[in-house]
């Protein structure tokens, strides 16, 4: 048997179905939209769901939904990653880890000034090694073995503002009642 070419655009076909330019596959429901689009202009791009491309792989409609650039980051919610994942989502959580039954999580989300919320289903937070928390570079320390926590300035323990103990330098102070 003799292999059979198929040439779009060219004269001598290297695969069984050879397009030189751009290609259109398939339209998504009730849209002119192509399910699947290769763009052959700027390095050659693909879009499943779209003819916006974003990257070098774009997936979703009008707002792509995920993002691969040349330069191979990652964006989700995103048409310019900054970095190899970046997940972008200005309302709701941007990343859940998940176990077992969906039920054992624990969920991040960078709020609009940039702090960092960390939701679990379960009842510890684990660090394994030492927690730096400051605002700038941390103090060098040198401790041995893990569990270790730094804080740059002030430690406040407590349950409330009128129940504490703040640790502030070689300073240890206690506001509330007794128990």
């Amino acid at each position: 048997s003799t292999a059979t070419t198929i040439g779009v655009s060219t004269t001598t076909p290297r695969y069984t179905l050879d397009v030189w330019g751009d290609l259109a596959v398939g339209t998504s429901t009730g849209s002119l939209v192509p399910a699947f689009y290769v763009d052959s202009g700027d390095g050659g791009r693909i879009g499943i769901g779209t003819t916006t491309l974003a990257g070098l792989l774009t997936v979703g409609t009008t707002t792509p939904s995920l993002v691969v650039a040349p330069n191979g980051y990652v964006g989700i919610g995103t048409t310019g990653p900054k970095k190899r994942m970046d997940v972008y989502d200005s309302g709701d959580v941007q990343l859940r880890l998940t176990q077992t039954d969906n039920s054992q999580y624990a969920e991040f989300q960078v709020g609009g000034t940039g702090d960092l919320t960390i939701t679990l289903s379960g009842d510890e937070l684990i660090i394994d090694d030492t927690l730096e928390v400051c605002a700038g570079t941390c103090p060098a320390f040198s401790f041995t073995g893990n569990g270790n926590l730094i804080v740059e300035d002030e430690l406040y323990v407590g349950g409330d503002t009128s129940n504490y103990v703040k640790i502030s330098g070689t300073e240890i102070t206690y506001t509330g009642t007794a128990k």
